[in-house]
């Protein structure tokens, strides 16, 4: 694995990370609009649209650079896309809507960490080494 796709790897993981980890679950009663503070006193809601938005966005990417193995882009294909194509026409984000994502992108967090971590000591003891060596 080169240094580019180590670098792209790494962002596609912060970003799934950040999706899935700075928004609320929670689903407060009533409508949501950008600047409500509702519930939690946190903007940053799961079940606002927007949210399923950037689970997209992040989710696109990692696919599009072909960093996720079989099982993701499967789980990407057949159950997030439907899902947030479903979500879209509704008024209302259902409970299943934002469970369906958060499985999808902890598969895809899980699988880049997979990836990374053999990548990511080996670079760490060469570096070691070097220290080491001087």
């Amino acid at each position: 694995m080169d240094k580019a796709e180590i670098q792209g790897r790494l962002y596609n993981l912060k970003e799934l990370r950040r999706v899935r980890d700075t928004y609320s679950d929670e689903i407060p009663s009533g409508i949501l609009h950008s600047d409500s503070t509702r519930g939690n006193g946190n903007p940053k809601y799961k079940c606002r649209k927007a949210w399923f938005m950037y689970v997209s966005m992040a989710m696109q990417d990692g696919y599009s650079d072909r960093f996720f193995n079989h099982e993701v882009q499967n789980l990407y294909k057949n159950r997030l896309k439907p899902v947030i194509r479903g979500v879209i026409g509704k008024e209302l984000v259902e409970r299943s809507d934002i469970d369906v994502a958060n499985e999808v992108l902890t598969s895809a967090i899980n699988h880049q960490e997979s990836v990374l971590r053999p990548v990511l000591l080996q670079a760490m003891l060469q570096s070691f080494r070097a220290r080491v060596q001087q």
